[in-house]
Order: structure tokens, then sequence, then C-alpha cells
């Protein structure tokens, strides 16, 4: 019968106290550079989570100020060649300020044509002007006329600027189609105009966008600010530290200040946080760009 010898010590496998001290050290290599990796990623994902944000109020902010460029009408911009009133001239768009003219539809209001004609065709008074009303829309001169609103008289191609009166915009009775409901206003004299059967008065609003600051927190931010007319200006946006605008009439060369109306705007929107993330670093910053081609919207009676 056979018997089993077990192996002698001389004959036992095992790690020398240097071969554990090597291994154990490298261990601590791969640990320290595993861990190392984890924080920068960590730190790259938070730096890219406070980007987000950042980047979305931009993109939506360059979204809002296009949707009113593709609805302007008339002038489209307010620039020093425009023939406007004097109250308007500190509205004027620059590069970094843009004023654009959006025309309310409702508020497009036919002119009947004047006692007298065809004999005579010049408007009544300058600061009175008939309108048929109810319009095409079915509202009425009341309906749309508040008061100190902006309004643009249209005949063919020639445009005057009127402001209405501050309390009683609107006189007389509205009669469907009579023409006997005056609009009371103040402007540019109407008296080298001559009336023709597409003569018309359309309100319009006046809407401004440019950069200030706002209080948030406790502390001044850039902010990018829409005011429509002489109401209160509204954020847009906060952090928006910039407005660059650049204008073409071809939609290919663009200037800084337009010299006539427009057919295409070039919209560029910086925002910048104004937080460092630690001591020695630049706050974030991101822009975005967009030209914006203008549509040829004309004055209409359409409901």
């Amino acid at each position: 019968m056979s018997r089993h010898t077990p192996a002698s010590p001389a004959n036992t496998q095992g790690f020398t106290l240097l071969e554990l001290l090597i291994a154990a050290a490298l261990a601590l290599v791969i640990l320290g550079t595993a861990g190392a990796l984890l924080t920068t990623t960590a730190k790259i994902q938070t730096i890219e989570q406070e980007r987000v944000p950042l980047q979305e109020t931009v993109r939506s902010s360059v979204e809002v100020i296009a949707q009113d460029l593709r609805q302007a009408t008339g002038t489209r911009v307010l620039y020093s060649g425009a023939n406007l009133p004097s109250s308007l001239l500190t509205n004027l768009t620059t590069s970094q300020q843009l004023s654009v003219t959006i025309a309310d539809n409702k508020g497009y209001f036919t002119i009947p044509q004047p006692g007298g004609y065809p004999n005579s065709k010049s408007f009544s008074n300058n600061a009175v002007t008939d309108v048929n009303s109810p319009n095409a829309a079915g509202k009425t001169c009341d309906n749309q006329f508040i008061g100190n609103d902006w309004a643009l008289v249209t005949v063919g191609t020639s445009v005057r600027w009127v402001r209405t009166h501050a309390t009683n915009p609107c006189t007389g009775s509205d009669k469907n189609g009579n023409g006997n409901v005056k609009l009371q206003h103040a402007g540019y004299t109407l008296d080298d105009l001559s009336w023709s059967p597409d003569s018309a008065i359309m309100k319009v609003n006046v809407v401004r966008y440019y950069i200030g600051t706002a209080t948030l927190n406790g502390s001044g931010v850039p902010t990018l600010y829409r005011q429509v007319d002489d109401q209160d200006p509204q954020v847009v946006a906060y952090y928006i530290s910039d407005l660059a605008l650049a204008y073409s009439q071809d939609g290919i060369n663009f200037i800084s200040t337009p010299s006539g109306v427009p057919q295409a705007v070039r919209i560029t929107l910086t925002g910048r946080e104004t937080r460092a993330r630690k001591a020695g670093t630049q706050p974030a910053t991101f822009t975005v760009t967009n030209t914006v081609s203008m549509r040829r919207v004309n004055f209409n009676a359409t409901p």
C-alpha cells in the first residue's frame, strides 16, 4: 500500500517581501491614476452641465429676436433715413441696438375718400383722419387704438408716421363702412399726400432690443431687454453680455448700421457668466450668430 508524502518546506512556492512591496506600489499608482481620471472627468461633466443652460439661453434669445424680425413690416427697422418723428430718434437701430416695426394686421383701417372727391384729393385735417370702422377684421377704431399708439398712414408707396391722441384717439360712432369715425393723431403733415383708393392707416408696435443690467440674486448681471413702444422693458434673458448687429440690402454684404430698408439682419449674441468657477479662471462665454432674411410683408386688410 502506497503512502502520500507531504511536500517539504523547501518545495513551497510564495511571494517574497520585495515582490509584495512592488505589487503594492503598482496598485497604488494604478488606483491614483484611475482616481485622478475620475476626478478630471467629473470636473469636465460639471463644466459642461454649467454651460448647457447658458447655451440654451443664448440660442433661445436669438430666436426671439429672429421671430420679431420675420414679422417686421413697413420700415422694418428704424434707421436715420427713415423720415421718423423726433420722439423715435432715440430708438434708432445701431450695431448694438435693434428697433423694428411690427404691424398689427387687425389694426388696418382704410381711409374713405375725402369730401369733394375727385376734384379734391387732399386729406381733411393733419390732426384728424377719417377711417372706415369696423374694418375687414371686424375690429373698431376703439378696439385697436388706446392712446399714444404709433400708426403709419400709407398712400401707395408713401408712408407717414403718426401718433394717436393720448386719451381720446377715436371720436364719432363706429358704423360699418360709413367712414365717419375720426382718428385723432399728431405727427408729420399729410398735406403732401393725395388720397387714392389704397389709402389706409395701420397700427404698428415699435419693438426695441438692447443690453442693460438687471439685479439678480443681489448683484447686477448683463441682461437682454425687449421693450414695446413706451411700455416697461421686459427681460428676455439674463447673462447676455453683448448684442452685435449687421445689416444687408442684398443678403451678401453686411454693414454695422442700416442705410436703408434691410433685406437681411445678422444677429450675434454672447452669453457670459458673471462668476468664475474658481480663482484664476475666466467665466464661461458662449456666442451664437444667426442671419435672418426679412420677409416682404405688405399692408393688407385681411383678418
